[in-house]
């Protein structure tokens, strides 16, 4: 996801914590100016709101000193209709302590507030801010790859759902087979109606990968756009009339999955 959309999507949401995976040093420059141009209209909002976490001079780690710091800074808040925005560059530079006592402060996000950590190894940072934290990736590549990431999140953000389950509903998508056994509508129905919600936005999220992939495809492309638009609206109607259900999913999933196998190259 480039940079820009990544900030993009973290000012809708206006608050939050959020983990950015980097591929190389200059994201950072970018992620910061980014965040300093999408969030702040005016150079005092800046220099108010946007605090950068990093560690003090002479040393490769930020201490709990500094992060105790931060909080204070939260009750100086003087603008109170602009994001209140802290950046760690590194997230990996806060020791055993400090990254305790950032979670304390991330327990209860104050209003309006935004945590921006970045990253080049997201399996080192400490399991309790991952599953605290959107986690979004810099990779410009589309596909596969980012498919794999979001599956990742997934599992990260998830930990009381099996890992091979994700798995189990993604992986036939790539295979030249039709789904003929009942495994994967089974693992379908291993959702209840409160985590619908995560297989919907898998199911929209490997259409959207084959529509990126699909445009010269034109038979193809055509069909993807069809069956999104069906099952928006028959998500929505669902929703209005709480009438979710794991089948009407599973339907969904089987159409595009036979038609991927059929039409997709």
């Amino acid at each position: 996801m480039q940079i820009d959309l990544i900030i993009k999507k973290i000012s809708f949401l206006k608050e939050g914590t959020f983990i950015i995976k980097c591929n190389n040093s200059n994201d950072y420059l970018s992620i910061k100016n980014n965040i300093k141009e999408t969030l702040f209209s005016k150079e005092y909002q800046r220099e108010l709101n946007f605090f950068e976490l990093i560690p003090e001079k002479n040393s490769s780690e930020i201490t709990i000193s500094q992060v105790r710091d931060l909080k204070k800074k939260f009750l100086l808040k003087s603008i109170e209709d602009v994001p209140f925005v802290v950046f760690l560059p590194n997230i990996l530079s806060l020791n055993l302590n400090s990254s305790n006592a950032l979670l304390k402060i991330t327990e209860e996000i104050p209003k309006n507030t935004i945590f921006i950590f970045c990253t080049d190894d997201v399996f080192k940072i400490i399991p309790t801010i991952k599953s605290r934290s959107k986690i979004l990736n810099t990779d410009k590549e589309v596909h596969l790859k980012n498919l794999d990431d979001y599956l990742l999140t997934l599992k990260l953000q998830n930990k009381d759902i099996p890992e091979k389950i994700f798995e189990e509903l993604s992986n036939p998508f790539f295979k030249k087979k039709i789904i003929t056994d009942t495994q994967f509508f089974d693992t379908i129905k291993f959702f209840e109606k409160d985590n619908l919600h995560l297989i919907i936005n898998l199911y929209l999220f490997i259409l959207q990968h084959f529509m990126r992939s699909s445009f010269e495809n034109e038979v193809f492309f055509k069909y993807l756009i069809k069956i999104h638009s069906e099952f928006l609206h028959d998500i929505n109607e669902s929703i209005m009339f709480n009438s979710m259900t794991s089948d009407l999913l599973a339907v969904y999933f089987y159409r595009l999955q036979s038609n991927v196998v059929k039409y997709a190259k």
